[in-house]
């Protein structure tokens, strides 16, 4: 009678006609396969000695039967007694693999803290020591915000959770990837090396959003805004003004722009990054003397990182059309031209 010895590890079933695919390791490991049709019963097991061999291992079967109602075994003999047989298997080969990256809060937020949890998992029945992990953060531009390599010890079968973190310094869509085992040689010969599917689940990559922390949102009173305008030549005092938002942030942003003193208006405008805009209020005319006139630009849904220059107003004088100087001249000849009208229409 046949039993398991040394400690091997159980493997799926196999028929005596032929062999599936297996884990196996070195030592003794039971098996289980299909009796010959005429046994009493279906089933039993056998001893397969596992060597140390890339790709197929010699199995010295000794089959035997058990009743399942007495459970009497007994060896068979005949033709399948001792009988060898070369079996194909996948050999117990490392397997390490990043299973997940989670990373708290779910959306980053600039200028803010953010931690990470990198699982790595042996499926392996081997120790592994002091194997690598690398990470790295990346901007939506691609350059690197923060990296990093983790070491630590696995055992067959063992998950570790890695901690990382690092301090997002713009907004957008960032990229977080974590590779175990990065140069491949620590363990040497991994499953997906030797498939050809390098990294494979050695890698993996997340994207991360982080909301940007604000924009810097400027207006200026144009320098083509008049200082002074006569009431007699317009119905209207042009105040020309230049929206813009400083380089970094989202792709576009709302601008809400209000004439806030000296008349009334609103416009709304969106600007990319770095984009600048001219536009203008007119104001109905109003009477002669100063005036101040202030204009105020916000974003919309964001902060507004720099409250200096959210506003910029100007004076505009009001003055009327001068009389035109009569000279002695003209004195004389309007008169002349007024006696003429007049002795020309009187009776």
């Amino acid at each position: 009678m046949a039993h398991q010895t040394g400690g091997g590890n159980h493997a799926p079933a196999f028929t005596l006609d032929g062999v599936k695919g297996i884990e196996a390791t070195p030592g003794w490991s039971e098996l289980v396969f299909d009796g010959p049709p005429d046994s009493a019963a279906k089933h039993g097991t056998v001893e397969v000695a596992v060597q140390n061999a890339p790709t197929e291992v010699v199995a010295q079967i000794v089959p035997y039967i058990k009743y399942r109602d007495t459970g009497e075994v007994f060896l068979l003999t005949g033709s399948y007694l001792f009988k060898e047989s070369r079996a194909k298997v996948r050999p117990n080969l490392p397997n390490l693999k990043v299973t997940s990256i989670t990373l708290n809060p779910n959306a980053g937020k600039e200028g803010n803290l953010t931690r990470g949890v990198i699982t790595v998992v042996n499926e392996s029945q081997q120790s592994f020591t002091q194997v690598p992990t690398k990470w790295v953060a990346r901007r939506p531009d691609g350059s690197t915000l923060a990296e990093g390599v983790i070491r630590a010890d696995y055992g067959p079968g063992e998950a570790k959770q890695l901690e990382i973190s690092f301090v997002p310094d713009t907004g957008g869509n960032h990229r977080v990837a974590a590779m175990v085992n990065p140069d491949g040689n620590n363990p040497p010969n991994e499953v997906n090396f030797l498939n050809g599917d390098w990294p494979g689940d050695n890698r993996m990559e997340v994207a991360y959003q982080v909301a940007w922390e604000g924009v810097d949102v400027y207006v200026r009173i144009s320098n083509e805004t008049p200082s002074e305008v006569v009431r007699e030549l317009s119905d209207e005092i042009p105040v020309i003004y230049v929206v813009g938002c400083a380089p970094g942030g989202p792709d576009a942003v709302g601008v809400n722009v209000t004439l806030t003193s000296g008349g009334s208006g609103a416009e709304y405008l969106t600007l990319k990054p770095g984009e600048e805009e001219e536009s203008v209020f007119f104001v109905p005319m109003k009477n002669t003397g100063s005036h101040w006139f202030e204009v105020q630009a916000w974003p919309e849904g964001i902060n507004d990182t720099n409250h200096s220059n959210n506003t910029d107003g100007k004076a505009i004088s009001v003055v009327s059309m001068p009389l035109p100087e009569v000279t002695p001249e003209l004195s004389d000849t309007k008169d002349v031209l007024v006696n003429e009208c007049t002795d020309r229409y009187c009776r």
